[in-house]
Order: C-alpha cells, then structure tokens, then sequence
C-alpha cells in the first residue's frame, strides 16, 4: 500500500463519507469530554461557521497550539524569533489556546482536531495533495479564508495532543516540515516575500543557537543546531 500522505488520504476520507459533516482526528490524541458533540452542536447551531476546533492541550495538560490567528508569514516569524512572548502570557494571548469563549479564527485551525461541514472542502478541491505533511491544514484554511468561509474555536471541546512528546528533533520530520513551507510559501507569495521570511528564521536560528550556548543547554542547543542545518540544505 502506498503512502499518498495526509491530505491524499483525508480527500480520500472526505470522498467517502457519508455523514453532512467530517471530523478530523489525529491518532495521538486524547478526548478529555464529548469533544466530538459540543463541536457538533457549535458547528450545526450557526450556520455563518464552515468548521471548529477544540481546545489542545499537552500531555501534561497544558496548553498546545489548537488554532493560530496568523497565518505564516513576516508577523508570524516575527513573533517567533522574540520567542512568541506574549503567547506564554494569558492575560495577553488570544493567538493560539487560550480563547475561553467560542470565537471567530481569522487564520488556521489545527490539524489535529477539526470538524468541517462535507461541502466545504469541495468548494476548493480539498486539500491540495501536493502536500505530503505539514502545511496542508495551514493552506486549506488560507485558501477557505480567500473564499469568505469563517472558522472558530470551541473551547470546551477539550482533547490532549501527544506531538512532540520526544524532545529530540527528528531530521526526517524537518525535512518534511521545511520542503512543504518551502511549497506553501512558493504557493501563495512572492520570492521576496519568502526571502524576508527565510532571513528572520535564519535569524532566529542563530540567536537560539548563542543563547542555548551561553546558558550551556544542550538538548536545546543541539536541537537549533539541527534545525538550523536542515533549513539550510532545504533552502540552497
């Protein structure tokens, strides 16, 4: 059996099934409540939403990223290279978790757990398959975003995410990470546009890299020096 890669497979799903509406679950998660009916009942009660999300949550249950306002480009690498600051604040986010009512996303809900109405995705061909991992989620939200379609976050649909449980950074996974970013950037703006973004994550490389020195932590250092070396061979 071949591996046609996530979004291939969810077309695949989509095609099938036979319900009005499709939920997409990660096999690393967890439901803390009935997830799946607060999302049902949030999505079937206002017609003006095409598709929600819960409330992620790590395995220590703390918050992880369920939705993002932004979607990736120059604010958000920004944001990144001053270590998204005011996202560890909760007085201060209203980025990526901590919504504690249902709220409209103006960008990209996450992969992990979302449901959608079957329709939508058919008004803009699915997820585009180019995509083998990563970034297929980020450009299908864009792309329902560009065709007027409104998102939000349901926060009481709690779930856990198991990703990333391992802190050691796998080079496989980068590769993977960096040629679909490469892709969805090549996609939706300009050459330049993309060279300014590369330049500030190269820069926050490199300044994750001497602060990880200085402090002499060497699972983080090792992890920049890493992802520092596969954006730059995916970037040549």
């Amino acid at each position: 059996m071949t591996n046609l890669g996530f979004g291939s497979a969810n077309n695949i799903g989509v095609k099938r099934a036979k319900g009005k509406y499709c939920f997409f679950l990660n096999t690393d998660t967890i439901l803390l409540n009935n997830a799946v009916k607060i999302l049902f009942d949030a999505i079937t009660s206002n017609d003006e939403i095409s598709a929600v999300c819960g409330n992620l949550d790590d395995e220590n249950e703390l918050p992880a990223i369920s939705y993002s306002s932004q979607f990736t480009g120059i604010k958000f690498e920004i944001k990144g290279l001053f270590f998204n600051f005011t996202d560890k604040l909760k007085i201060f986010n209203n980025i990526f978790n901590y919504s504690s009512k249902h709220k409209i996303i103006p960008g990209s809900l996450s992969g992990a757990d979302f449901m959608i109405s079957k329709d939508v995705p058919d008004q803009i061909s699915g997820f585009d398959e180019n995509f083998f991992l990563y970034y297929e989620e980020t450009d299908l939200f864009l792309r329902l975003n560009k065709n007027g379609c409104k998102v939000a976050s349901i926060p009481n649909a709690k779930i856990i995410h198991l990703e990333g449980k391992s802190e050691k950074v796998k080079e496989k996974t980068l590769e993977r990470t960096f040629n679909s970013r490469n892709f969805y950037f090549i996609k939706h703006h300009s050459q330049l546009y993309k060279h300014i973004c590369d330049f500030i994550f190269k820069l926050t490389c490199k300044t994750r890299i001497v602060i990880f020195s200085f402090f002499k932590n060497e699972v983080k250092l090792e992890n920049w020096k890493t992802i520092e070396k596969i954006f730059i061979i995916n970037n040549k």
